[in-house]
C-alpha cells in the first residue's frame, strides 16, 4: 500500500499536492463550521467552490500590436491554468480612449455581435481583463523604448556624418 502511494507521488505530484490542498482547506472550513446548521453548511462550502478552488488563473497572454488608426490595438489569446486557451481576444480603445477588452464573437443575422467564448464570474473577469490590459501597456512600452532607441541612434548618426563632412574653406574663391 505504502509503495503505491510512493509511486502515484511520483507519476502524478501536481495532482495529489492539488489534493492534498484542497483537503487541508475542507477539513479547515468543516471544523470551523461545527455549530452552523446543515443548510448554513451547503451555503458556505458552495461560496468556497465557487470563489476559491474554481477560480482559474492567467498563466499566459500573447498579443499581437497592430499599426492601425481603427479601434482595435491588439489581437491575441491568453491560456488559464496552462489548460485552456482562448484565441481572437482584442484590445480595443473607446471614444474617451481607454482600453477595454473584446473577447471573441461572431455576428448573427440580424447583425449584433454575440460573444463565443466569456468568463461567467466577474473574478475571473477581472482577472482575465487585467492581464490583458497589463501586458498590452508592456508591449506598448517596450515599442515605444525601441522607437525612442532608433531614433536616438539616427540622431547621433547625422550628427557624426554632419562632423566628418568636410568644413567648407575660407579665403577666395575663384
Amino acid at each position: 500500500m505504502f509503495i503505491d502511494m510512493m509511486q502515484r507521488q511520483r507519476q502524478f505530484p501536481l495532482q495529489i499536492q492539488l489534493l492534498n490542498s484542497l483537503k487541508l482547506r475542507y477539513l479547515r472550513i468543516l471544523r470551523a463550521m461545527k455549530q452552523h446548521s446543515h443548510r448554513q453548511r451547503q451555503h458556505v462550502l458552495a461560496t468556497i467552490d465557487r470563489k476559491e478552488i474554481l477560480i482559474m488563473q492567467v498563466s499566459e497572454v500573447r498579443l499581437n500590436l497592430l499599426k492601425t488608426d481603427t479601434a482595435v490595438k491588439a489581437i491575441g489569446s491568453f491560456a488559464l491554468d496552462g489548460a485552456f486557451a482562448v484565441r481572437g481576444v482584442r484590445v480595443m480603445e473607446d471614444k474617451n480612449g481607454h482600453n477595454f477588452v473584446a473577447f471573441p464573437s461572431r455576428e448573427k443575422q440580424d447583425g449584433s455581435y454575440e460573444d463565443i467564448a466569456f468568463p461567467l464570474s466577474k473574478e475571473l473577469y477581472a482577472s482575465i481583463t487585467g492581464a490583458i490590459i497589463d501586458e498590452y501597456k508592456q508591449q506598448v512600452e517596450k515599442q515605444e523604448q525601441a522607437q525612442n532607441q532608433e531614433a536616438s541612434q539616427e540622431q547621433t548618426q547625422t550628427e557624426a556624418e554632419s562632423a566628418a563632412a568636410p568644413a567648407p574653406k575660407k579665403g577666395k574663391s575663384r
